[in-house]
C-alpha cells in the first residue's frame, strides 16, 4: 500500500506545473477585453490582436468579449470588476486606466495591456524585462526627443513649443516630462497645459497660443487623441501648427508625426496571448514588448501644414516620409 501511495505522489509531482494555464489543443478560450475609449489608435491595437489570432494556433479558438468604457472612469471600473469576477482565461486592457482597473482585486487571471507608454510608472509591472506579476503587454513609448527634432526641422528657429495632456493619465505625465527634457536640451521653452475633460481642450489650445507657443505637440494621450479635431481647429484659427504622436491624428488634421504602428503593437499583443494560452507561460516571465525606432513611421499632412501657416514642408522631411496626406 505504501509503495502505491509513493508512486501516486511521484506521478503528481511529474504532472504539476506552477502558475500555468490549460493548454489543451482542443479547447476554446474566453478572453475579456476592456478598452478605455473609442479612437483610431486603440482600435488599431484590437485589429492587430485579431489579425495575429487569425493566423495563429488560436484561430477560431478564442472568443474575445469586448467592452468599451467610452472614456468614463466610473464605467471603466465597473466593467473591470465584472470581468475579473467572471474568471476569464485572460483579460486585455487597452489603454492605461483599463489595464490598471483589471488588476484591482484580481488574484489569478492573467492581464495583457496595450498600448502603455510607461508600464512601470503606471504600476502595471515591476520592470520591462521581468514584469513579476499577473500583467505584461506592449508599449507605445514615443521617441519624444525625435518628435521635437521633427518639429524644429519643420519650423526652424522657433523658441516655444506647447503641449496639451490629461493630467489624470499616468502615461501622459511620463511623456510630458520627456517633452520638457527634450525642449531643455534643445534650448526651446516648453509651455504645458493640462485638461481634465474633452470640453476643455479647445480653450486650452487657444491658451497655449496666447502664451506664445509657436507649435503644439499632442502626445499619445487617449483623451487628447480622441478629440484631436478640437486642437486642430484651434491650430488653424491661431496659425499654430499641431503635431501628434500617432499616424491617425495626422490623417485627421495634425501636421506631422513620427508615428507608432499600433497595428503591429496589437499583433505583438496577440503573440503574448498565444504564449500564455498555448505555451502555458506566466505573464511574469514575458517581457513587455515595444517597437524599435526603425518601425516608427514619418507621416505628414500637406493641407494641414498650409492651413496652420507652413506653406511648404521642407524637402528633407518629404523625402523621408512614409506617407504624405494632401
Amino acid at each position: 500500500m505504501k509503495t502505491i501511495l509513493r508512486l501516486l505522489a511521484y506521478c503528481t509531482l511529474l504532472t504539476y506545473t506552477p502558475f500555468s494555464y490549460a493548454t489543451d489543443a482542443n479547447r476554446s478560450y474566453q478572453v475579456g477585453v476592456l478598452q478605455i475609449i473609442d479612437h483610431p489608435s486603440l482600435n488599431e491595437v484590437l485589429k492587430g490582436l485579431r489579425s495575429h489570432l487569425d493566423s495563429s494556433p488560436l484561430k477560431q479558438k478564442v472568443v474575445l468579449q469586448s467592452h468599451n468604457a467610452q472614456g468614463n472612469l466610473v464605467t471603466n471600473a465597473q466593467i473591470a470588476k465584472s470581468l475579473v469576477r467572471k474568471k476569464y482565461d485572460a483579460l486585455i486592457g487597452i489603454g492605461t486606466p483599463s489595464a490598471q482597473a483589471l488588476l484591482v482585486k484580481n488574484k489569478s487571471t492573467p492581464v495583457l495591456f496595450s498600448p502603455i507608454s510607461d508600464p512601470v510608472g503606471a504600476k502595471l509591472v515591476t520592470s520591462w524585462t521581468k514584469p513579476g506579476g499577473l500583467a505584461t503587454g506592449t508599449s507605445d513609448k514615443s521617441p519624444v526627443d525625435k518628435q521635437i527634432e521633427l518639429i524644429l526641422e519643420m519650423q526652424p528657429g522657433i523658441r516655444k513649443i506647447g503641449v496639451l495632456y490629461n493630467a489624470s493619465e499616468d502615461n501622459s505625465l511620463t511623456l510630458v516630462a520627456a517633452f520638457k527634457q527634450a525642449c531643455k536640451e534643445r534650448q526651446v521653452a516648453p509651455a504645458e497645459m493640462a485638461v481634465q475633460n474633452s470640453t476643455m481642450i479647445s480653450a486650452a489650445a487657444s491658451a497655449l497660443a496666447a502664451q506664445g507657443a509657436q507649435a503644439i505637440y499632442i502626445p499619445t494621450d487617449n483623451m487628447l487623441v480622441s478629440a484631436i479635431e478640437s486642437v486642430v481647429a484651434a491650430g488653424i484659427r491661431h496659425k499654430v501648427p499641431v503635431y501628434s504622436g500617432e499616424k491617425e491624428s495626422v490623417q485627421r488634421g495634425s501636421v506631422a508625426s513620427l508615428a507608432t504602428n499600433y497595428l503591429r503593437l496589437g499583433q505583438l499583443l496577440g503573440a503574448q496571448l498565444e504564449q500564455i494560452l498555448v505555451a502555458g507561460k506566466s505573464p511574469a516571465e514575458i517581457a513587455v514588448a515595444s517597437l524599435p525606432l526603425s518601425d516608427f513611421q514619418l507621416v505628414v499632412n500637406k493641407k494641414a501644414a498650409a492651413q496652420m501657416g507652413i506653406p511648404q514642408i521642407p524637402a528633407s522631411i518629404l523625402q523621408r516620409a512614409s506617407e504624405v496626406f494632401n
